[in-house]
């Protein structure tokens, strides 16, 4: 699936429904980079990945003889190999604290989602233990890093919103509600950006399922 009409050598091979996958297209759309996406529900039955990717895991990044395949990673090598427009902050503390945002939002946010995603029964103790905790710490970071409901720790889009719009456009289909007033500002922040046009354009079919 091309992304754009420009033509670059990049290959994604992508779980359309994983939320590290979805981070990676976010990060591409945001870029407009023409990319060839592959969707793999199977890593295991996908002869090509296989071959540059033994490990067979998802997402991977193909840019000519370069191969990554870990979100956090790929999405940092897009913004150095392709800086425009850029989706990290430009000076050192504020491109180190936003690093320091995004592996918050793996050990606090991402962590839960991974619970929840298992497939089995909804409403086991370890999922219900993981939705509150997701719902809670969500709370937490929309007070310590929403600026003004625009972005979480810039004034611009970032990384940051690439790794954290991913959970919250799943926040449905695990059955967790925000509380309407603590978490007002997040309710619109999820209303604006995801009407935004790279993310639309990041979404799988899957996805457009989830909401």
């Amino acid at each position: 699936m091309s992304l754009s009409s420009r033509h670059t050598p990049l290959k994604l091979y992508s779980d359309p429904t994983s939320q590290y996958s979805h981070r990676v297209r976010i990060a591409l759309s945001e870029k407009d980079l023409d990319v060839e996406r592959y969707d793999v529900l199977d890593p295991s039955k996908d002869e090509d990945l296989l071959l540059i990717n033994p490990s067979m895991t998802l997402p991977t990044l193909q840019d000519r003889g370069t191969v990554l395949n870990n979100s956090s990673v790929i999405m940092e090598y897009l913004d150095e190999r392709y800086p425009h427009p850029p989706l990290f902050p430009i000076y050192p503390v504020d491109k180190a604290r936003s690093r320091s945002i995004m592996r918050e939002v793996d050990d606090h946010l991402a962590s839960f989602v991974d619970v929840l995603a298992k497939a089995g029964k909804p409403n086991t103790a370890q999922k219900n233990t993981a939705r509150e905790a997701l719902k809670s710490n969500l709370v937490a970071f929309q007070s310590h890093y929403l600026r003004d409901e625009e972005h979480f720790g810039s004034e611009e889009f970032t990384l940051v919103d690439c790794a954290i719009l991913p959970i919250l456009w799943r926040l449905e289909i695990f059955q967790i509600k925000l509380p309407d007033r603590s978490a007002r500002s997040l309710r619109r922040y999820m209303n604006r950006l995801f009407e935004r046009e790279g993310f639309q354009a990041s979404l799988s079919e899957e996805e457009k399922e989830m909401r």
